[in-house]
């Protein structure tokens, strides 16, 4: 079914985001076989798909989480940078607070 690859893409895509992971990690063999494991028959979107299509879904969701979550909490900020498929430069920046729950709360086009 279309809508459960959809949401399966932007949990794969939202892992890759929150955890400063690269686009290619869901076409890594050891990951795609995971994926099988754990979906038989689900074949995550190519790097590309994931660079293109769910970044500005994921970052709405995890911006929105992070307001409600992290209100008020003493926080450890981190930088992180990569370059999409067109060389196009990404400031990723990421909280741990006090549990060690990690949080995407802004990414920069440079």
């Amino acid at each position: 079914m279309w809508y459960r690859k959809a949401a399966y893409d932007e949990q794969v895509a939202s892992v890759i985001y929150a955890t400063n992971s690269p686009f290619c990690l869901d076409e890594d063999p050891e990951f795609e076989k995971l994926m099988s494991m754990l979906k038989p028959g689900y074949k995550p979107s190519s790097r590309k798909e994931i660079a293109d299509n769910f970044y500005h879904q994921c970052q709405r969701k995890k911006m929105k989480q992070c307001k409600e979550v992290l209100k008020g909490e003493a926080v450890s900020m981190a930088l992180d940078g990569w370059s999409k498929l067109h060389n196009e430069s990404i400031i990723c920046v990421t909280v741990t607070n006090e549990e060690g729950k990690i949080y995407l709360t802004d990414t920069v086009n440079t």
